[in-house]
């Protein structure tokens, strides 16, 4: 899936993934159905297998007293390389 994202990305285009973060694959229950973890760093490589470099990564915890999941998210932005 990523590889397809990857190859219709215009080159120079961007593209946000947002993601639950923790340790790669480990489901979890969701409201919907079985979710899973993900990281940075294994979308990285994921990405630049499919051409795309990660030119920005966070993380952030819930804020205290904040209503919402308990668990940490994180984020990434991935940018299709240009062809020279």
């Amino acid at each position: 899936m990523i590889a397809e994202l990857g190859r219709v990305l215009a080159p120079g285009g961007r593209m946000l993934i947002g993601f639950f973060d923790g340790p790669p694959g480990e489901p979890f229950a969701h409201a919907i159905t079985t979710a899973h973890y993900w990281s940075a760093d294994a979308l990285r490589a994921l990405l630049s297998d499919a051409g795309l470099v990660v030119v920005h990564a966070e993380h952030r915890e819930r804020e205290p007293g904040a209503a919402g999941s308990v668990r940490p998210h994180g984020a990434v932005i991935a940018e299709r390389r240009v062809s020279v």
